[in-house]
């Protein structure tokens, strides 16, 4: 079984340091969840967007897993749905297989994913292209790949390419995004690190940088374990807005999140009306 990660999940951990726990959508939001043996659901209870049809969002997902199948399916109240079955065979440990619909594309798929010790491929196959990416490499040292087949041109196209390091508790991911398949240019850059400082401290940032539009974004964040129940995180960026969340365990069913975000200029005027606030709940059974 291969220990590489997913293509996708190159930068996750740097990801999910300067994303999760970050939460500005509305007020409020709760999380619940209930596992019973091979069944899992978990539900979702928000105030909606402005301008939305209705007030509050709900959304609901559930899960049922065997030994060698999981099927899954999600619904909201805004209409969408999702529908996904994976197949895991123990005959063949290194293939996964997985079929979705999501009703608002309209457009089922089917992947393959094909595990290596050194590589490791995924492919999702619409009706309208197919989208393929391969890593290869070690735990400490790889090269990724991503690219697109138009059926209707039967053009194949490269849509970025990726390198990373890994050190001890060290990431360091650089990607390169294709703008256009037509044209040669300098396209997109992508470097994203990640730093684990230890046990209870953690460092992430990420540069963007848009070489047609001339544009560079910049993000930095952390995250400090107070105690075994309190966790805060913190997170600026280039065009100065800053963040910080408390995350707190009350208990082993009960956790709550308070984030806020401001800018710069704001701290600078004492004038906080773009100010974000935002209070999550999630319960779990």
């Amino acid at each position: 079984m291969s220990e590489l990660e997913a293509y996708k999940d190159l930068c996750k951990k740097q990801g999910n340091l300067l994303r999760k726990d970050f939460y500005f959508g509305s007020l409020f939001l709760v999380k619940f969840g209930v596992a019973r043996g091979p069944y899992k659901f978990s539900g979702r209870l928000s105030e909606n967007e402005p301008g939305a049809s209705y007030p509050l969002y709900l959304s609901g997902w559930q899960q049922y897993t065997k030994e060698e199948w999981s099927l899954k399916a999600k619904k909201a109240s805004d209409g969408s749905l999702r529908i996904a079955l994976d197949l895991f065979p123990k005959k063949y440990e290194n293939l996964k297989v997985k079929a979705q619909y999501r009703q608002i594309s309209g457009n089922p798929s089917i992947g393959f994913e094909y595990l290596h010790s050194k590589a490791r491929a995924n492919c999702e196959v619409t009706s309208g292209s197919a989208h393929c990416n391969l890593v290869f490499g070690s735990r400490k040292f790889g090269f990724g790949t991503e690219g697109l087949i138009d059926y209707n041109t039967l053009k194949p196209s490269l849509t970025s390419i990726a390198c990373w390091w890994v050190h001890k508790h060290s990431r360091l991911v650089l990607k390169h995004e294709n703008v256009d398949s037509n044209t040669i240019s300098l396209g997109k850059f992508d470097v994203s690190l990640y730093q684990k400082v230890d046990s209870n401290t953690k460092f992430a940032a990420n540069a963007k940088i848009d070489c047609v539009g001339k544009a560079l974004d910049i993000e930095a964040g952390g995250e400090n374990k107070w105690n075994a129940t309190t966790t805060g995180k913190w997170k600026i960026d280039s065009s100065g807005k800053i963040a910080l969340a408390l995350k707190k365990q009350w208990s082993n069913n009960l956790t709550s999140v308070f984030s806020a975000e401001t800018s710069s200029e704001s701290l600078k005027n004492h004038a906080f009306r773009d100010s974000k606030f935002g209070i999550r709940l999630n319960i779990d059974q």
